[in-house]
């Protein structure tokens, strides 16, 4: 029995070392990501004759051949002083992300649910070109408005009209299927800085949304819905209008400097219209990712 008594006694406490041992790079990371830590540009950044700023859009997952490498190389063709990430600032310590791209998240995968490409890449090219820096241009509290309105409450709202099953219903949603699948299979930066791909995100958000949350308010029966529609309805204007005046901030803080924004290919477009006209007020020019005006 004493014997028994014993085994019992260090198995316990292997599994309650091999238990903390799983557990403190989790403790570990997860402080380092919420540490707050308020953003501020750096004074000095390479200096350049005229402020260029490039928008640059991309997609957030790996697919195929399309991965962080391939925005890492574009980053060292551009040599850009500052890369703008969609982002808001609770991801920033100073001019870079607060958690670094460890072995850790390679063992734990669920902790790279924070990361996306352009973080990687620009991450990576940060790391090799210590001078340029990296800031922020999303919504501040874009985590907390995003569950909103990309969560239950959205898929109720889409199921409830889907279920209505009239004509013009699945018309609309088999169009926004079509539109998704065009998207999931596009690989290349070229693509995703096309006007045929502008177009296709135009659509497809104005079908998302603006069409879906008009025709749930314009019915009684989805009554219910009515509070969530117009949330969801404002959410995206609202949200590419505060990332447009947080780039033109960084353009203001950072005259001469050749800025890269990488953006989501769905907001591309509407960027494009929301900062053009700010060029010459804000005394920049407004390129490609190729280079070429937009």
């Amino acid at each position: 029995m004493p014997n028994i008594r014993k085994v019992l006694r260090y198995g316990l406490l292997i599994i309650v070392i091999g238990f903390a041992v799983f557990l403190a790079p989790i403790f570990y990371q997860t402080h380092q990501f919420y540490y707050t830590h308020q953003y501020s540009f750096p004074e000095e950044i390479h200096a350049k004759t005229e402020t260029e700023v490039y928008l640059i859009g991309t997609r957030h997952t790996p697919k195929d051949h399309y991965n962080q490498d391939t925005v890492y190389r574009y980053l060292e063709k551009l040599q850009p002083d500052l890369i703008l990430l969609e982002l808001d600032s609770g991801f920033f310590r100073g001019d870079r992300l607060k958690r670094k791209y460890t072995f850790v998240m390679r063992i734990y995968p669920f902790l790279r649910k924070y990361w996306n490409l352009e973080m990687l890449a620009a991450t990576k090219y940060a790391k090799y070109h210590p001078k340029t820096a990296l800031a922020p241009y999303d919504w501040e509290g874009r985590k907390e408005i995003y569950r909103e309105v990309r969560g239950k409450k959205r898929s109720e709202m889409f199921v409830a009209l889907f279920n209505m099953k009239t004509d013009t219903v699945k018309r609309i949603f088999l169009e926004l299927a079509i539109l998704y699948k065009h998207y999931r299979e596009s690989t290349t930066i070229h693509h995703f800085n096309s006007i045929d791909n502008d177009k296709i995100d135009m659509r497809s958000a104005h079908l998302d949304y603006s069409l879906i949350p008009q025709m749930v308010l314009a019915t009684d029966s989805l009554k219910e819905h009515h509070e969530f529609a117009r949330k969801f309805q404002y959410y995206w204007p609202s949200r590419n209008e505060e990332m447009a005046e947080n780039i033109l901030r960084a353009i203001k803080l950072n005259p001469n400097k050749r800025i890269a924004i990488l953006t989501g290919s769905r907001h591309r477009y509407l960027l494009q219209d929301l900062l053009k006209p700010k060029e010459e007020t804000a005394k920049f020019k407004l390129l490609d990712y190729q280079g070429k005006p937009l």
